[in-house]
């Protein structure tokens, strides 16, 4: 709806006001390590379920290798990522 909208558009800058968020730069940080860290989180949990899926209506037309180490290493990097991010900005 459109007053949901407004609020989701002027909300976020206000609440970045609100809780000392004076620096542009400091924002534009911040929502960077979030989306970032998020987006490889969401990424690593997608390719984690599809390779436990076991059954296939059909056949895949490509091959992904599985390595949990490596999963578990990227799950950790992107983790460090945000809170060294909350970090330098608090």
């Amino acid at each position: 709806s459109r007053g949901l909208a407004w609020i989701l558009t002027c909300l976020p800058p206000l609440l970045a006001i609100v809780f000392g968020f004076h620096s542009f730069i400091m924002a534009i940080s911040l929502a960077g390590a979030l989306s970032g860290g998020l987006q490889g989180g969401v990424l690593l949990y997608t390719y984690y379920r599809f390779k436990k899926q076991t059954i296939l209506e059909r056949p895949t037309e490509y091959r992904l290798s599985f390595y949990p180490l490596i999963i578990g290493w990227l799950s950790l990097v992107f983790l460090g990522g945000l809170v060294y991010a909350f970090k330098i900005i608090w």
